[in-house]
């Protein structure tokens, strides 16, 4: 080990010098750290989420039929991640590590058994219970096998819960039965998390007692880290793909059957090599169970004469969500596994064919060490895919259409629509227009990114396959693996390196936009995650704004107004906030107006939420996907916003109405008719979008696509809307509308 490392190289000799009492001593840090991170999380939970009870309470004193989701108590109530949740991982950690330590106590040194090709072979006789490792470790046997069955309990039960909704109708039956429901988890979690800990204690003093069990053979690896991030890695891409279906109506658990036997065959494959027409059969069955389940999803949608052209990824989002999620795990974990391997190799790393043969004196886990070379293989394909994309747009300059402006500095080659359906070029223009047209040109390159994330999404899920299913061993391979991994290890140290610094020398906090990015929501999954900013922010909003205007302020007219004003990802808040103001009588809201600019309420959040902010929420026209080989990514909507009406479009899209449970739209619509909604956006922004159509309608309008007048002409692109003679001009009319 390195220079730094040797305080732990020492301790490890004169403490724990044998192999049961290392691994043991060791299982006791992912263990601590999750207890920390749930001790964290728990904390700023129960800080965070403390202001929520009561906006929660007075909206389930409100009567009336049924709320869109933005409305109802429901979404904003934290009870779908509390305690049970939380300690029902924490168990499960114990139990996976209880698991690992199991594995490795029974099989570790077993010639055959320290990976899955040859795991179930026969020959090596590891499923054997009679004569197998299994029958000579029966103490960490069974400690195994009970971690793995609690394993299996912990995930049902979430599941479970997960879709456990209240059935009582009135407000007093529904809050005994949540509080039965919530009383029921919480003393099986609290059961459940015991059993894990006095699983994980016997197992560890069971494996600490063992001393060098098995390491005749020279066998150092840890078994429990071999195929456990395979199979983990397995389940995971088979939850993946089943989704994909979910919204276009495949059966959810049709969906997982077809997964799991295509998993289960890709396994039988894997492990047996020696019987060809086996290996054979088991790809075949699992092509075929894969090829079904494409088939469903691409068919069903078409039986059942429905569309989902105005969808993100065409109905496929959830899938393909989890495959970007699992994506950036499993390439964090890998740089992280390899960047430690590195490290750790510093002192005496493996060189020449030693290198190539088994990547110096350690060996990471397969699943991290297949997926990390095939890394470079799919950036460089995407890279291609994005470079031939960009030559083939920036080699012409395009003249898209633009918003009409009232007031302010002239737009530069006005276009409303495109009269032939065709996009025309620029060539000839001067300095000045021709530095405006490549800014919108450059802001329409960025508004590819929902085709392009769908094509990384494909290549993950192939680099995902390929980890768990090739396993090439040939030299000119070897040498391959040895450089990428080595590489890749420089790179998660330097990252490491690098983020630290910036941790430590400056004040910006880049994990701040992430959060921004993907907690707008409640969470209705894992406990240990950054809670949702929205479950504060919203019924602060609500709360303020109610004082501001009066008991009657939302149904009467009153002196007192309240305009919201909100920029790209703030429109969410300011959308969320509107609808948990509905009165009860399902009039318009009455002095409350609308300003958003620079937003994605209606080409991203429309597409990819369709039930909290589609056409049927808030009343506007739906969107369809972005082009990646057209001019102009949005060539198709463009002219489909001038040619079909809004109820043509609508009907299209089966957007269906309610006049008992208004859209945002008809929440803001004043006595005269008007909208109480104005929205900003320009070709130049590459995160700003119109909110209803790029026809020239009440609430979209167009803002200066110059900055603020300085000493050099600036382009105007995301932000400083509010500079804009725009937005001064859509606040005096939303006052006066008022």
């Amino acid at each position: 080990m390195p220079g730094p490392a040797d305080p732990l190289t020492a301790f490890f000799a004169s403490v724990a010098p044998e192999r049961g009492l290392r691994l043991a001593i060791m299982a006791l840090v992912p263990i601590a750290g999750v207890v920390v991170l749930f001790l964290v999380s728990h904390h700023a939970r129960m800080r965070y989420e403390a202001g929520i009870f009561q906006t929660v309470t007075a909206m389930r004193e409100r009567t009336g039929s049924r709320r869109r989701p933005l409305a109802s108590d429901g979404f904003w109530d934290q009870a779908r991640v509390g305690a049970p949740t939380e300690w029902l991982h924490l168990a499960a950690t114990f139990l996976l590590v209880a698991l690992l330590l199991g594995w490795d106590r029974v099989f570790a040194g077993t010639q055959g058994c320290g990976d899955l090709n040859g795991f179930f072979d026969p020959a090596n006789g590891c499923v054997d219970l009679a004569n197998g490792p299994l029958a000579s470790s029966l103490l960490p046997g069974l400690g195994m096998l009970a971690a793995a069955a609690g394993l299996v309990v912990v995930v049902i039960r979430i599941a479970a819960a997960a879709d456990t909704v209240p059935t009582a109708t009135d407000d007093a039956s529904r809050e005994r039965e949540v509080r039965k429901q919530q009383h029921t988890r919480e003393q099986f979690a609290g059961w459940t998390l015991a059993f894990a800990v006095a699983v994980f204690v016997f197992t560890g003093i069971v494996v600490a007692l063992a001393g060098d069990y098995r390491e005749a053979v020279g066998e150092k690896q840890f078994l429990g880290l071999v195929a456990a991030p395979s199979i983990l890695l397995g389940a995971m891409l088979a939850i993946c793909l089943s989704a994909l279906g979910w919204r276009r109506g495949v059966s959810r658990w049709l969906s997982i059957t077809l997964v799991v036997i295509a998993g289960l065959s890709l396994l039988l494959a894997v492990t047996q090599k020696a019987n060809i027409v086996l290996q054979i059969t088991a790809f075949s069955v699992a092509g075929a169970a894969t090829l079904v389940l494409l088939l469903l999803i691409i068919f069903v949608p078409i039986a059942q004469h429905k569309t989902y052209r105005y969808q993100g990824w065409r109905g496929t989002g959830p899938g393909v969500l989890m495959l970007l999620s699992l994506g950036g795990a499993m390439i964090l974990s890998t740089l992280l596994v390899l960047g430690v391997e590195t490290w750790l190799e510093t002192g005496t790393a493996a060189t020449g064919a030693a290198a190539a043969a088994s990547f110096g004196k350690l060996t990471p886990p397969p699943a991290f060490r297949d997926f990390g070379v095939i890394i470079p293989v799919l950036a460089l394909i995407l890279l291609l895919l994005l470079a031939l994309v960009v030559f083939l747009k920036v080699i012409k300059v395009p003249q898209l259409t633009t918003p009409e402006t009232d007031g302010g500095r002239p737009l530069r080659y006005p276009l409303g629509e495109y009269k032939d359906g065709r996009v025309g070029y620029v060539s000839d223009a001067s300095k000045l227009s021709m530095k405006m047209l490549r800014a919108r040109r450059f802001a329409a390159l960025f508004h590819r990114g929902e085709p392009v994330l769908g094509f990384l999404a494909i290549l993950l899920a192939v680099g995902f396959v390929f980890a768990l299913t090739v396993h090439i061993d040939v030299l000119l391979w070897r040498d391959y693996q040895a450089l990428v991994v080595s590489v890749l290890g420089g790179i998660a140290i330097f990252a490491i390196v690098t983020v630290a610094t910036n941790a430590l020398t400056k004040k910006e906090r880049p994990l701040g936009v992430m959060w921004d990015l993907i907690c707008f929501l409640p969470r209705a999954g894992h406990p240990f995650g950054p809670p949702c900013y929205a479950e504060r922010v919203v019924p602060e909003l609500r709360q303020r704004i109610l004082t501001w205007l009066g008991p009657d302020g939302l149904s009467e007219q009153n002196e007192r107004k309240v305009i919201l004003s909100a920029h790209s990802l703030g429109a969410v808040l300011a959308v969320a906030s509107l609808f948990t103001l509905q009165p009860d009588t399902r009039v318009a809201i009455k002095n409350v107006g609308l300003l958003t600019y620079g937003t994605q309420l209606r080409v991203y959040f429309g597409r990819f939420w369709p039930e909290l902010f589609g056409p049927g929420p808030l009343g506007t026209r739906p969107q369809s996907a972005p082009s990646l080989w057209s001019a102009d990514p949005w060539l198709r909507q463009v002219i489909e916003d001038h040619r079909d009406a809004d109820d043509i479009v609508a009907a299209r899209a089966r957007v269906t109405t309610d006049s008992d449970d208004p859209t945002l739209r008809g929440l803001l619509t004043q006595p005269t008719g008007e909208v109480a909604w104005f929205n900003l956006w320009r070709r130049t922004d590459y995160l700003g979008f119109p909110d209803h159509s790029h026809r020239t309608n009440p609430i979209d309008g167009g803002a200066d696509e110059f900055g603020p007048p300085e000493y050099l002409v600036q382009i105007a692109t995301h932000p400083n809307y509010q500079a804009s003679v725009q937005y001064v001009s859509n606040l005096q009319r939303m006052i006066k509308l008022l």
